[in-house]
């Protein structure tokens, strides 16, 4: 088991569904694939900052079910 000292720091995004807020734990680069989608880039360019790609499904399913995404263009 990893000391503390030795592990990532958590990323969380506080997301709002309605007006009750609630932390989610992200995947490690979550944080940077949140700012990569806030600044218009695409799911594809975003996804890539993820340590994990698999990630990225729990990653969407959070925030589609948070209400976080306000419209996906294709």
């Amino acid at each position: 088991m990893a000391a503390a000292e030795d592990a990532p720091p958590a990323e969380i995004a506080v997301l709002r569904h309605g007006w009750d807020p609630e932390p989610h734990l992200l995947p490690e680069g979550g944080a940077a694939t949140l700012a990569a989608l806030r600044a218009g880039r695409s799911l594809g360019e975003a996804a890539t900052w993820l340590r994990d790609p698999d990630a990225f499904g729990d990653l969407l399913s959070t925030l589609l079910s948070a209400g976080a995404l306000a419209a996906i263009e294709l």
